[in-house]
């Protein structure tokens, strides 16, 4: 362990309590074991030794680091801190294993359905997207024949309106019996 590990280990343990306190009948493997269990679960752990302990403090901890294959961190009056990183993996069963595989096949049932349904809503969004652009762009077009006729007819309308006024000019200079 590096010393700047340790200073890190020491600022944290400056702020837990100490979890157990061993008196009067000092290290007995019932201690050792329990202290084992919590550096496990916590990694990082205070002892208190209290005053009626006989044995020196930094004793107990260089014994209770050697039965627990932990490392101390540091050993201030009757305060003693321990590290043990967490190393143990658990094995898996073969009841875990099979479940583990059942539930990745289903899961990845489950995610291959879903990228179909979300590549179906993709399309069916671009082909209402495409549906709609198409109708906006026949409904212009549309319009635009539409207005062309209109503008066609009135155009028609107008020249035989013209055409009208001059025949009827034409027919009342013959009835009249002259040009005008």
């Amino acid at each position: 362990m590096t010393s700047k590990q340790r200073a890190y280990l020491k600022g944290l343990a400056m702020t837990i309590e100490p979890i157990f306190q061993l008196g009067k009948a000092s290290l007995t493997p019932e201690n050792t074991k329990a202290i084992n269990e919590a550096l496990e679960a916590r990694e990082l752990i205070k002892i208190n030794v209290l005053q009626n302990c006989a044995d020196n403090p930094k004793e107990i901890a260089v014994m209770i680091a050697e039965r627990t294959h932990s490392q101390v961190v540091q050993v201030i009056g009757k305060k003693i801190v321990l590290y043990k990183p967490k190393t143990k993996i658990k094995k898996k069963s073969k009841d875990d294993i099979k479940t583990a595989k059942t539930n990745t096949k289903q899961q990845s049932k489950l995610s291959a359905k879903n990228k179909l349904k979300s590549t179906a809503k993709q399309q069916s969004k671009k082909n209402f997207k495409n549906k709609t652009q198409k109708d906006t762009e026949e409904g212009f077009k549309k319009e635009f024949k539409n207005k062309a006729k209109n503008a066609a007819s009135k155009n028609n309308n107008n020249s035989r309106s013209m055409e009208a006024k001059n025949g009827s000019r034409k027919k009342s200079s013959r009835n009249y019996g002259g040009n005008i």
